[in-house]
């Protein structure tokens, strides 16, 4: 009997990175098709979610201050199954929920609550990934930009105000 382990770790820089750009008022978002427990453990050791519950990047307003502990603990990590629970892309563009929510009000919330506390998109399709871009720039007015390696994240790297395809 024996045991193997392999480690990908992040790249060097990839954390000095992440900071330069926080220090610069960015906000970095982690969307793969990694497992969550593997995606969070990642977002931790390179500085996308902080180890300590009160994470100042997910502050929220006074009134709801008295469930937004929970709320940024249910939405810390977002899964694809989640995303699909709130219903297909095909069921209604983003940019229409963003303007007319009360045309699905418990989507409109889920995405309002993603923008404002999500670090961590896992086992996500290249679909979702276009949404989420599509609910930053709608619901969060952000300018997003997008990194992706692989011809699956082409939906999202042209989405996004700014698409930067790497490794090729």
């Amino acid at each position: 009997a024996g045991l193997f382990a392999l480690e990908d770790p992040p790249k060097a820089g990839v954390s000095e990175a992440i900071a330069r750009m926080s220090d610069a008022g960015c906000r970095t978002i982690m969307v793969t098709g990694d497992h969550p427990s593997t995606a969070e453990a990642i977002a931790r050791r390179v500085g996308i979610v902080a180890d300590e519950e009160g994470d100042s990047t997910c502050s929220s307003s006074a009134e709801d201050v008295p469930a937004s502990a929970e709320i940024r603990g249910q939405f810390r990590t977002v899964t694809g199954t989640m995303i699909e629970s709130w219903g297909s892309p095909d069921d209604f563009e983003i940019s229409d929920l963003a303007v007319r929510p009360e045309a699905a009000p418990q989507a409109a919330l889920f995405w309002e609550r993603c923008v404002k506390h999500t670090r961590v998109f896992a086992r996500v399709s290249p679909m979702h990934k276009r949404l989420i871009v599509q609910a930053y720039q709608h619901f969060g007015g952000h300018i997003t930009a997008m990194t992706g390696d692989g011809v699956n994240d082409a939906p999202a790297l042209k989405e996004a105000e700014v698409g930067i395809a790497m490794g090729i």
